[in-house]
């Protein structure tokens, strides 16, 4: 009889450990990723949140209208993505974030990044119970430069709803950025502070 008393809470609390192990996923914006209607708009969203080791940025935009560039410190003042570290020009992408450190995204597409598409993001070490999510291997027809590949969904979820009430496609363009795994040019590319 007690046995059954505990199974609940056991069952909560094997819930709870799981789900903290794995990081949070940050829709950017909490919107599509696009030329927001003010210039820090993007700034102002990062700016309220708690970034840590294991997040994972979903960018939905659409290839062709937009990208994602991770550039450095300079390059984003100055909104040019001349020599990235990563490239992401097919939508939408994830990044998981495998190390501290800040880091800077913009789009640069025209003049996206100077009309604010574009945002600084400081990553904590955090407090993650468990291991941190492997990142999912290369596909064989990627055909991203750098590491972008088609995956299934790794995330604890099975579905989420878009902030425009359509299902987000969890397989898309997926990198996890930093940490002692990461490769450049296949499987999982560093992230660069």
């Amino acid at each position: 009889m007690v046995m059954m008393m505990n199974s609940p809470v056991l069952l909560v609390i094997l819930i709870s450990s799981l789900t903290q192990s794995f990081g949070k996923e940050y829709i950017v914006g909490d919107t599509f990723w696009s030329i927001p209607t003010t210039n820090d708009f993007y700034t102002n969203w990062s700016s309220s949140q708690f970034f840590e080791i294991g997040d994972t940025f979903y960018f939905d935009f659409d290839s062709g209208l937009h990208n994602v560039m991770q550039v450095s410190s300079r390059q984003y003042q100055s909104c040019t993505a001349d020599n990235p570290f990563e490239a992401f020009e097919d939508g939408p992408a994830k990044i998981v974030l495998m190390e501290e450190g800040v880091f800077y995204f913009i789009c640069s597409i025209s003049n996206h990044c100077g009309l604010g598409q574009k945002f600084s993001a400081v990553v904590h070490r955090g407090k993650i119970s468990g291991p941190i999510p492997s990142p999912p291997g290369p596909s064989p027809a990627s055909q991203h430069p750098l590491s972008s590949s088609s995956s299934e969904n790794n995330f604890p979820y099975s579905s989420q709803q878009s902030p425009t009430g359509g299902e987000i496609d969890w397989s898309t363009n997926s990198s996890a950025v930093g940490g002692s795994n990461s490769k450049t040019n296949s499987g999982a590319a560093p992230l660069y502070c």
